[in-house]
């Protein structure tokens, strides 16, 4: 592990090199440039002076009328194309401080096997979630289970355009159809809740009642397919694009009146973070952002934009959402 550390930074120092030589050479051919254009200016001033010793007062008067006033426009023009550069010759490199904060935030070079959680379920029971007026009967596919404050539970039903909500004894006590297929859902006040429709890049908002009742509230429109939603201080995560002919991975962050105001897709070096997000996650504090990929795992970022980790277990197929267990 640590050459292959050393190697990283070894290739860093590299890449950092290779840009200081070629902005040294740019400067370099701009000051070389500047060099050869005094020059001619000082040989043109040179030959001027040489004609005022001319003897025929009327040749003499010519020369300076002449050559020595277009000398003298040259080398002034000479000298002020230069002074606009001057000083915008410097060198100077910002080392990238979040390295070493990165770096001393580690607590450890990995877990041994004893040391990693294994988490045991209690199997309580199955429960229907099929209704008479459904039109999609052989397919049922849920992306998204939502648990509510007030003990209810909201099911995203794909196929069938509608949400489904059940009671604390898991009962299914109604339904809200939406206008497109329910992929992710996530709570933005006990009373109201979001789903993303990914096909019409929609953020449907839907309010929810004391006695369970939904109702379609208002929506925002997106300009990109939209999958994975989390909420967090009045801002709203959005894993966007991924998928065959969309953008390239990335989470938006979106004010709940729709204004963009971040997109993170890449880190410092320009690599992207994501290959087709489709859940996310944000801690309790704001501050890192976990994010479901189909294609990399589940890839870890900071809210200003630092890769963390990426995990990936070769044996889960097409997982369909993730879950934080609050520490």
């Amino acid at each position: 592990m640590r050459k292959q550390i050393f190697d990283v930074f070894d290739k860093l120092e590299m890449e950092a090199r290779d840009k200081l030589n070629t902005r040294f050479e740019q400067l370099m051919g701009g000051i070389n440039k500047d060099v050869k254009s005094c020059e001619a200016a000082i040989g043109s001033v040179d030959a001027s002076v040489l004609k005022l010793k001319e003897e025929n007062e009327l040749q003499l008067f010519v020369n300076v009328k002449k050559d020595c006033k277009t000398s003298l426009e040259k080398s002034k023009n000479a000298v002020e194309k230069i002074a606009t550069r001057a000083g915008t010759e410097n060198i100077e490199f910002k080392p990238d401080d979040s390295i070493v904060e990165w770096v001393s935030k580690l607590t450890s070079f990995g877990q041994f096997e004893h040391e990693v959680s294994i988490f045991t379920g209690i199997f309580f029971g199955k429960y229907d979630l099929d209704q008479k007026n459904d039109t999609e009967k052989e397919n049922y596919v849920f992306n998204s289970l939502l648990n509510l404050p007030s003990g209810f539970t909201v099911a995203s039903d794909w196929n069938n355009k509608r949400l489904k909500i059940l009671d604390k004894n898991y009962s299914l006590r109604s339904h809200c159809d939406t206008p497109g297929m329910p992929y992710s859902l996530c709570m933005i006040s006990p009373e109201l809740i979001a789903v993303s429709l990914r096909d019409e890049k929609i953020i449907q908002f839907v309010s929810v009642d004391g006695g369970g009742k939904m109702k379609l509230d208002k929506k925002l429109k997106l300009d990109e397919f939209c999958r994975g939603l989390a909420y967090k201080e009045n801002q709203l995560y959005v894993a966007c694009g991924g998928g065959e002919g969309e953008i390239h991975g990335q989470l938006r962050v979106y004010s709940l009146n729709g204004s963009l105001l971040r997109v993170y897709k890449e880190d410092i070096q320009g690599k992207p973070f994501f290959a087709h997000p489709t859940n996310v996650l944000v801690n309790d504090e704001g501050t890192k952002f976990h994010v479901l990929d189909l294609k990399r795992g589940v890839v870890t970022i900071t809210s200003d934009g630092r890769l963390v980790s990426v995990y990936k277990d070769t044996s889960v197929a097409s997982p369909l959402g993730l879950a934080m267990d609050c520490r």
